[in-house]
This record gives structure tokens, sequence and C-alpha cells, in this order.
């Protein structure tokens, strides 16, 4: 059985104090990063967020990655070659997953090009690592 605390203050605080201890899901939803071109205050903004509604959750809703050296479109000359946009991404995820190591991540159109890039290729599924691994 779980001990009843019955805090000795009134009014406001208590109606905050039974918000802090409700067992309730307080969801952090993080729109598209499109790394490495995220804006710089991005993440910043993201934990304060979380902090400052007592978040519980979090989930990031697709877009994680930008893959503009690899998309569908017209690339820009003067811009970083897939590899090196690639490698860039993964350092600026990485500090990502260290402030929120257990979000849940949906998979975008943008996070899926690399893929749909390879199967228009005609390569088989199984040379391909999955999004987890990369």
């Amino acid at each position: 059985m779980k001990k009843q605390i019955r805090p000795r203050i009134s009014g406001k605080l208590i109606a905050a104090y039974c918000n802090l201890i409700k067992e309730e899901r307080r969801i952090l939803i993080i729109g598209d990063l499109h790394e490495p071109f995220t804006h710089p205050d991005y993440l910043d903004f993201c934990v304060n967020q979380y902090q400052n509604f007592n978040c519980n959750q979090v989930i990031f809703i697709g877009d994680i990655i930008d893959s503009h050296g690899w998309n569908f479109h017209e690339s820009d000359p003067d811009g970083m070659s897939p590899g090196d946009e690639l490698s860039l991404a993964i350092k600026k995820v990485a500090k990502w997953y260290q402030e929120f190591p257990n979000a849940d991540v949906c998979i975008g159109n943008h996070d899926r090009m690399a893929s749909r890039k390879v199967f228009s290729a005609g390569v088989p599924q199984q040379w391909l690592r999955s999004y987890n691994w990369v």
C-alpha cells in the first residue's frame, strides 16, 4: 500500500505539490531537428521546457537528420558532402541523446531518405544498417 503524504501547505502551493506527485504522462514533443542544421538554441530550449513542465516522457516526431546531401532534390554545390553531413549530424544527435536517453523516436521522411535511395538503386535490404545502429 502506498503511504499517503499530507504536506502542511495550502492553496496554490498544495495544488502545485499535487501536480508534481501525480502519476501522469507529461510529454515533451520535439519537432523536426533536421540535424546538423538545427537552430543552435533548440536543444537548450527543449531541455528548459522539459524541466519547466516536469515532463516524464520525450517523443521526437521524426526528421532527426536532414539528409540534404542525399535527398531526391537538387543539392547545393557549395554545401557539405553527404559523408560530412552525416558525420556532423551523428555528433549533434549524440548531444540530444545525452539529454534525452530514453526518448521515443518516430522515423520521418528525411530519416528514411538513405534507405529509400538504396532501395531505388536495387541494393538488397540485408546490406543496410538499421536506423538505430546508425
